[in-house]
């Protein structure tokens, strides 16, 4: 899935009024939208042969994430798994560069997003 379908789909999945989101719904509109969120989560889980592991993996980690936020069955872990790993490996691979030096210096301290230093 190209990014700019996923916003796309993401934005289709939700209300039109994010206000009325609460009370003005009726039930049968809210499991119309969760419906739609549960078809973007299972298009995010379908990883293409084509796709960079990095893909498929950061793909896992947001279908895992908004997984657990709907209160959904949460799938088996290791590719969402993947993405912490290569989060916490590409960031290891920065603390050991130039480029970390330089921003050090000039007073930039990055770190890893929460969201992104574990699953759970």
């Amino acid at each position: 899935m190209k990014r700019r379908d996923f916003i796309f789909a993401t934005a289709a999945a939700l209300p039109a009024s994010p206000a009325l989101a609460g009370t003005a719904q009726s039930k049968s509109d809210q499991e119309i939208v969760r419906e739609r969120m549960i078809s973007v989560i299972e298009q995010l889980e379908s990883g293409q042969g084509w796709e960079p592991s990095a893909t498929v993996a950061a793909k896992a980690f947001v279908a895992w994430q908004m997984r657990k936020a709907l209160g959904l069955e949460l799938p088996d872990r290791p590719a969402a798994q993947m993405h912490v790993e290569f989060q916490h490996m590409n960031f290891q691979g920065y603390r050991h560069s130039a480029r970390f030096e330089q921003d050090r210096a000039a007073g930039k301290h990055y770190a890893i997003p929460p969201m992104e230093r574990a699953l759970d």
